[in-house]
């Protein structure tokens, strides 16, 4: 009879852990979807002021046709959270499997917008020829950051994996300051148009970035680790 009340008192106090847990990860949402959410939203509402409508068009085009690639990342990270529970080496096996899978993706995302380049953006999106904006130029630009991206984002795999979800919602808060900042120093130092596509990938970069150097501070967890485990072959 004690063993039994021991076990259900050890239940009940591990559903109200997870339950403050759950609470304060949806606080630190809450409070980052407006720090960052905010920003964004005035980091776009100030370029519109700044363009005409065919810029501003432009501008949109691009950066919006290679973040497309972002609907595939959850999957791509699923077999690292599953892996947590099974063995050391088979979550370095998913690490490993996750980042090749994801440099092959970054490789043909930007294979395929330098192709489609011969072709001529502006074409292919239907805007005016010849089109005074360096389309070309806008969408692989942001093609390569946005492939950097999909790499540096093993970060947020591995924190999610190791159950680290309020860290990698702290990195990601920086994304819209980030942005509204780039905006107003290229309109600051009087920017060509095509500058305003580099804002919001830099951006993302920055929080891509910051998820991983949080996940490098975890046990076991390191750039060498991560670099010997791009390296070796999964089992």
């Amino acid at each position: 009879m004690a063993n039994a009340e021991a076990g259900t008192g050890n239940a009940r106090g591990s559903r109200e852990i997870r339950g403050r847990a759950l609470a304060s990860t949806a606080m630190v949402r809450v409070v980052t979807l407006v720090i960052s959410g905010v920003p964004t939203v005035l980091a776009w509402a100030l370029m519109s002021r700044r363009l005409d409508a065919s810029d501003f068009a432009a501008v949109s085009l691009a950066v919006s046709l290679p973040t497309v690639s972002s609907f595939v990342l959850p999957a791509m990270g699923a077999r690292i959270a599953n892996s947590v529970a099974l063995s050391p080496a088979a979550f370095h096996d998913a690490i490993s499997r996750s980042m090749r899978t994801c440099l092959a993706g970054a490789a043909l995302l930007i294979a395929l917008s330098v192709g489609l380049s011969w072709v001529g953006w502006s074409r292919l999106l239907g805007r005016q020829q010849p089109d005074p904006f360096p389309m070309d130029f806008a969408v692989i630009s942001v093609s390569v950051s946005m492939g950097l991206w999909i790499v540096l984002l093993i970060g947020d795999r591995i924190l999610i994996a190791l159950g680290e979800v309020t860290k990698r919602v702290w990195a990601s808060s920086v994304t819209g300051p980030a942005a509204l900042l780039g905006v107003w120093l290229v309109g600051l130092f009087d920017g060509p148009a095509w500058a305003y596509v580099f804002p919001v990938p830099c951006a993302m970069l920055l929080a891509a970035l910051s998820s991983l150097f949080m996940a490098t501070r975890l046990p076991g967890i390191s750039l060498r680790v991560l670099y010997n485990d791009v390296r070796r072959r999964p089992g």
